[in-house]
């Protein structure tokens, strides 16, 4: 049983969620400038901090006034990512 078939089962649906755009990005870079570097960053870690779920749980960190991690897997790694 794959994950469609188990959520149909319970009665659930499932959505697809796209990364944030360029300039989603940038208008998240503006309100929140500590993952400004973050956005524009490339390769794989592009994928992982423009989805909204990774997104969130860096801002948070972000907002409640962390010092800026020199990886975005620590802080996943951190918040159960």
């Amino acid at each position: 049983m794959d994950a469609a078939d188990f959520l149909n089962q319970a009665g659930m649906e499932s959505i697809q969620v796209g990364l944030f755009d360029d300039e989603e990005a940038k208008q998240i870079g503006v309100a929140i400038p500590a993952l400004k570097a973050l956005l524009r960053t490339s390769g794989p870690a592009r994928e992982i901090v423009r989805r909204p779920f990774f997104l969130r749980v860096l801002a948070e960190g972000a907002r409640a006034g962390r010092r800026q991690r020199s990886s975005v897997r620590d802080e996943l790694i951190e918040h159960g990512g």
